[in-house]
């Protein structure tokens, strides 16, 4: 009976705190520490100088993640310990989502490694892009940047990967307005010769901003061509296109197809398929949608100007929770099951019990 008690305080405790998992307390006033803050392009892409401001870091010099011999490339992080454990866990929820959908493995840093990513709470959301060496920042401010769509988009960053507008290929695909975008922010919407790895222009990446970033007079920045009315710019989590890039790009597809594909044909984007439906159930598990258009991409000094934020919504909650319910009942009737079965062994141990008593009894009976 104590044991049923426990498991059912376990199940309200679970049920109460995953409900509230992504929900983080906007009324928090942290400071952010004194430090020296990178250049940044494109709003959140870090660069180590002014120098490299026209120059695209990954296609120019080469920056991926070293792959090991089992397939898989591992990543070393680190997350500073200012962050909430529910801050905390929604970090850790966006490292993850990596492994469902991808070769790449987000794990803790050890003693020795030589280079990671080091997760602060900086001035913002940004992140360098590709592998740099060392202590890599990726800043995910505590006021704005921990969604799960932000966390994506700048691991995406640090994997290599660039914005959507920025294409080489993007004038079929949008119309910039050059006019309605801030002077000295302009920069931010030059092509460059980006890792498409053969994929369509997607206007549901996590990658492509909305349509009013960096805007200076509240008029769109950006608008999908030839429909201007498509929407885009409003993802909670990586597309099929964005896991089949980084499938490609880090030739994940021998390694996943393995896993989750049976038979030949493309298997990138077989693998990014089946990626998609296997990040969909474990985000269905975990997720309680509390946030389901935030300040998604950017948030920093220029928020206000880029138009990053946007209203938050509980839809989906109860679903969730009720299946949340469900795992837990289905725990609690795991340890039930595990209870009846020590009760019958006990039993058992009883009756032989006895039955050594009994012959015992015998045994002394026949010597005297």
């Amino acid at each position: 009976m104590k044991l049923f008690c426990w498991c059912l305080a376990a199940v309200l405790l679970v049920s109460s705190s995953w409900a509230e998992l992504e929900q983080v307390n906007p009324s928090l006033n942290i400071i952010s520490p004194d430090l020296d803050e990178p250049p940044l392009i494109g709003g959140d892409i870090a660069i180590r100088s002014e120098a490299d401001r026209n120059a695209d870091p990954c296609t120019s010099t080469g920056c991926m993640w070293l792959k090991y011999y089992d397939g898989n490339v591992y990543i070393p992080y680190y997350i500073a310990d200012y962050y909430t454990s529910r801050e905390r866990a929604i970090i850790v929820r966006g490292l993850e989502s990596f492994s469902y959908v991808s070769c790449i493995r987000f794990r803790p840093y050890q003693s020795g490694d030589h280079e990671w990513l080091s997760i602060e709470s900086r001035n913002g959301c940004y992140s360098y892009v590709g592998r740099t060496g060392g202590a890599q920042v990726v800043s995910l401010s505590r006021q704005g940047c921990l969604y799960h769509s932000t966390v994506q988009h700048e691991l995406l960053h640090a994997l290599g990967f660039n914005h959507e507008q920025t294409r080489s290929d993007r004038d079929s695909y949008i119309t910039v307005y050059w006019d309605n975008i801030i002077d000295d922010m302009k920069y931010n919407f030059n092509k460059i010769n980006t890792l498409n790895q053969g994929t369509p222009y997607d206007y549901n990446s996590v990658m492509q901003y909305e349509k009013y970033a960096f805007t200076k007079n509240n008029l769109p920045t950006m608008l999908p061509y030839p429909n201007s009315n498509v929407a885009f710019g409003q993802a909670t989590e990586m597309s099929k296109n964005d896991i089949d890039r980084l499938n490609r790009l880090y030739q994940c597809c021998k390694t996943a197809q393995a896993r989750h594909v049976e038979g030949g044909g493309d298997g990138c984007s077989r693998v990014g398929a089946q990626g998609r439906v296997k990040q969909a159930e474990v985000i269905e598990l975990v997720e309680v949608m509390t946030v389901n258009r935030g300040p998604d991409l950017d948030s920093g000094p220029d928020s206000r100007k880029l138009g990053l934020s946007g209203p938050e919504s509980r839809s989906g909650w109860v679903h969730v929770r009720l299946q949340v319910w469900f795992q837990s009942w289905f725990v609690v009737q795991m340890w039930l099951q595990v209870w009846f079965q020590v009760q019958v062994w006990l039993q058992s141990w009883f009756q032989v019990q006895v039955w050594l008593q009994s012959w015992f009894q015998v045994q002394v009976w026949v010597l005297y």
